[in-house]
């Protein structure tokens, strides 16, 4: 999957903040090698590092409002899901 463009606004910038995750983060994790999975009402699970070497799973859907995918959530993966990136990315 291609990722456009991504869509951000004042919202799920701050809920990526409380992760301690910042956009450009997310992004980098599209230009590395990454692994999406389908998740749930058509949102996708995407497992990848960063440029400094951190494991973030982030979670996208598509914009209703545009092509781009808005980012819902972004977080440090857990063990069992860096074992999975690992295998699978």
């Amino acid at each position: 999957m291609t990722i456009p463009d991504f869509e951000w606004d004042d919202s799920n910038i701050e809920h990526l903040g409380g992760h301690n995750v910042v956009p450009a983060e997310v992004e980098e994790v599209f230009e590395s090698r990454h692994y999406i999975a389908g998740g749930r009402d058509g949102r996708y699970l995407v497992l990848g590092k960063t440029a400094a070497g951190r494991y973030l799973l982030c979670v996208i859907e598509r914009s209703s409002r545009s092509a781009a995918f808005r980012v819902v959530t972004a977080r440090d993966m857990e063990n069992w899901e860096r074992k999975l990136y690992k295998r699978k990315g």
